[in-house]
């Protein structure tokens, strides 16, 4: 994984270009501490900055073709390179890296290369003779890759610190997209939080040159083309198959890898494959929590990884978490996600991915993916007409109460052909192309390259996205069980124990933290910040909050303690900007 910026502009020189690409860069600088390599020319200007995992001696992070004319800048892991430079042996390599297998495949087959990789991945690919350029992201969003429009041109980047840094102009806050925020508990895309940056979409490619203007357009979604002769026990043979190949083919070869393990059936099912797979015995990972009685009697489920970790012989290793380490790890992880996402989880991966590297592990296997792609939420049990995602919080009629400005509904819009589909699938593509993309993978990859951790995830290969959406909707739910057949693959490799565990979701202790030990924190973020920024109307705020502390909710209840959490999300991230020249007041 990498740090990629870029800029396309013809009013730019290329002097002004190199200054421009080393600011940006330097904003993400801790994506890739292996190795900078930066390019400009009348037209573009390319850097990256580079975590070595492929070819680890290979001296610069750009690759150019034999006579120098087109160069590629990639973020992320090509699987499959080796068999793909097979196909491409008339070309002169001169490196074992996957960037510069990719750089041939796609100067040999164009865009159509893209449907031959198996891999993660954002790049850009310029051809500095026809001089045109293009921008391309994987297809289940595992890489994150941000652009805007500018002058004449066009600027990108991997996280949008880099864009911000190059060009501050950039920087205003979109009170649309901060309405969004308060439904989604993060911003949809293409849109973000600021109003002049969007996000490249998942399965898309943006093009780019002096005589068309920038075009995103579609090569890849979830398809949905059911089996016709359903046979159970072949599917399970296949799936097993799919993710079993999936898993080895994500072991890093020349760093080393291990799996985080939540004790849940994704993380155990990643692990015991991974530990068959590995030579060497395989490193887990986990949190477990500390604090109070009430806090270790409800959320304790350590018993569940350390019972995997034993089955699968791992070296099993547990981070401990209290109330005080997490509310100090906020600021630099809420900082990093660069847009409010009020996922909680996401301060913890922070701190486990920190730890982490801190004992010379560079790759992670994770889980993400399965739930969307096996109907494993409780809220798949039934359908729910108009469903907006995971995750949504505030209703319209509340947004209305609480917001000083008007908020705009804004419907997620389902293509034509998926309107069709099942009613399970349809939910199931809406978290796909939605939460998946936008809370839990950029959490993914920003809080793991924070630290220089490649987090990837074997689940979302393509070949187990298909084969998942393939699959009719009773082998996701049968009956009361989810999941179901996810379950019967891990049958070879799990305890019953683990196998048939109900649904717990991460039992992190938020609502016991933010009414116990985070309470005064809470409230001076709430009231002193957020309360006096303008966005919301006081007197709303503090009854929202006042009936929050004066209630008596479960711990486990899940809406209003992430109404409380978004909230807080907000001004942290809110605070994060203000050394900066984010304007951070209203904006119409």
């Amino acid at each position: 994984m990498c740090g990629l910026v870029g800029i396309y502009s013809r009013a730019c020189s290329p002097e002004q270009k190199q200054i421009l690409l080393a600011r940006m860069l330097a904003a993400i600088e801790h994506r890739g501490p292996d190795g900078v390599a930066m390019y400009s020319d009348e037209e573009a200007g390319i850097a990256l900055c580079r975590l070595a995992i492929v070819d680890r001696a290979c001296a610069s992070p750009l690759h150019w073709n034999e006579d120098d004319t087109c160069v590629l800048a990639l973020n992320g892991e090509i699987y499959n390179h080796r068999e793909l430079r097979k196909q491409l042996s008339k070309h002169r390599f001169r490196s074992q890296t996957d960037a510069e297998v990719l750089l041939h495949a796609f100067e040999e087959w164009g865009i159509q290369s893209v449907q031959t990789l198996d891999g993660d991945f954002a790049f850009v690919f310029w051809d500095r003779l026809a001089k045109r350029g293009v921008l391309v992201r994987d297809r289940s969003g595992v890489k994150p890759l941000y652009y805007a429009r500018i002058g004449d041109g066009l600027v990108f980047a991997s996280e949008l610190k880099a864009l911000l840094a190059g060009f501050p102009e950039l920087a205003q806050l979109s009170l649309q997209a901060l309405a969004r925020y308060l439904t989604h508990r993060f911003v949809p895309g293409p849109r973000t939080i600021f109003q002049k940056i969007m996000k490249l979409q998942p399965g898309c490619y943006l093009t780019f040159s002096a005589v068309d203007e920038p075009e995103q357009r579609r090569y890849w979604d979830y398809p949905r083309e059911e089996v016709i002769a359903y046979d159970e026990e072949a599917q399970i043979v296949r799936g097993r198959a799919l993710l079993e190949a999936a898993v080895t083919a994500r072991l890093a070869d020349e760093v080393t890898y291990g799996v985080l393990l939540s004790g849940g059936l994704d993380s155990s099912l990643l692990t015991a494959m991974a530990a068959r797979a590995s030579q060497d015995p395989l490193q887990t990972f986990s949190v477990v929590f500390f604090g109070n009685a009430l806090l270790e009697e409800s959320v304790s489920e350590h018993r569940y990884s350390r019972l995997v970790a034993r089955t699968t012989g791992t070296r099993h290793a547990e981070l401990p978490v209290d109330a005080e380490l997490f509310m100090h790890a906020c600021t630099k992880a809420l900082y990093q996600l660069e847009e409010p996402i009020a996922d909680p989880p996401a301060v913890l991966l922070h701190l486990l991915c920190d730890w982490i590297k801190q004992a010379g592990v560079t790759v992670l296997l994770s889980g993400e993916g399965a739930d969307e792609l096996f109907a494993g939420y409780p809220v798949y049990a039934q359908p729910r007409p108009g469903y907006m995602g995971m995750g949504v919080l505030f209703t319209e009629e509340e947004k209305a109460q609480l917001l000083s400005f008007e908020a705009l509904p804004e419907p997620l819009q389902l293509p034509a052909t998926v309107r069709s589909w099942d009613w399970l699938h349809q939910m199931l593509y809406v978290d796909c192309t939605c939460w998946l993309v936008d809370d839990l993978l950029l959490k993914a990859d920003k809080m793991g390259m924070l630290s220089a951790v490649e987090i990837r995830v074997p689940f979302l290969d393509h070949r187990v996205a298909e084969y998942a959406f393939s699959l009719p909707p009773q082998a996701k739910r049968n009956g009361s069980m989810n999941k179901y057949l996810l379950r019967k693959i891990a049958e070879p490799y799990l305890p019953e124990t683990i196998i048939h565990q109900h649904k717990r979701g991460f039992p992190l202790p938020l609502g016991i933290w933010l009414k116990g030990e985070l309470r005064s924190w809470v409230e001076a973020l709430l009231l002193d910040g957020l309360r006096r920024r303008g966005y919301f109307e006081p007197v709303a705020l503090e009854r929202l909050l006042q009936g929050y502390f004066e209630e008596e909710i479960p711990h486990d209840a899940y809406r209003p303690h992430h109404m409380i959490w978004a909230l807080v999300t907000l001004e942290l991230f809110l605070q994060s900007l203000q050394s900066g020249n984010v304007q951070t007041k209203p904006q119409s």
